[in-house]
């Protein structure tokens, strides 16, 4: 795009944008900053409770936002109100991502451990899934917000069924580790970043998924 140019440069951790574009959710030094369009006032909600930011995501209704940091939590906002945050502990290592369910009731960490986080917005944390074999750096919801998809160090995606809770397929094809994942907006396709790749997947429906998982209980 010959147009593009830049506009403004300034220092900040994260930045992410409400998906009506009508605000800004910025981690900016120490504080946890609000930016609303098109005015550019700003509100400070308060002082940062994760020291080395990792990763943050905005809920779909633009009302909680949440960091990870390298010590393996993750801290949730009211964007409309000042105070403290809500904390999220149990894993232990760095959070590498973080993202919510469509309808926006659930929260999903990655992080280095291992596991895949699942919380609810409210703080209480449902539970840790496991199944990779070394890092895991990413994790997306799928459209209907039934499916998880995960990918890790181990070269794999996972693809966990949210109602049983467990992994129903395994995909392989990336030589390395798989760094990034991702649902297409109509959900029919994932694309998935490792190993000097970019692959794309016909993404199963949750239908297809249960089928997998059932084959799967029913072969141990």
């Amino acid at each position: 795009m010959p147009s593009l140019r830049l506009l403004k440069e300034e220092p900040a951790d994260r930045l992410v944008f409400a998906q009506d574009g009508g605000f800004a959710m910025l981690a900016r030094q120490d504080q946890i900053i609000r930016r609303d369009y098109p005015s550019g006032v700003e509100t400070s909600l308060g002082s940062s409770a994760i020291v080395d930011k990792t990763s943050a995501a905005l809920s779909p209704d633009g009302e909680t936002f949440v960091i990870g940091g390298e010590e393996g939590k993750l801290a949730l906002w009211h964007t409309h109100h000042s105070g403290l945050p809500t904390m999220l502990a149990g894993h232990k290592g760095r959070i590498c991502s973080i993202a919510f369910s469509p309808d926006g009731k659930w929260i999903a960490s990655a992080s280095w451990d291992s596991t895949i986080g699942l919380w609810q917005p409210n703080g209480r944390n449902i539970r840790f899934l496991r199944g990779h074999n070394g890092l895991v750096w990413d994790v997306a919801f799928s459209r209907d917000g039934r499916t998880l998809a995960s990918s890790a160090d181990d070269g794999t995606i996972k693809l966990w069924n949210l109602a049983s809770m467990q992994a129903a397929a395994t995909l392989h094809g990336h030589d390395g580790p798989v760094s990034s994942v991702a649902f297409s907006p109509n959900g029919n396709d994932l694309a998935s970043a490792g190993g000097w790749t970019v692959r794309l997947w016909k993404a199963p429906t949750f239908e297809e998924i249960s089928a997998k998982e059932r084959l799967i209980e029913a072969k141990k």
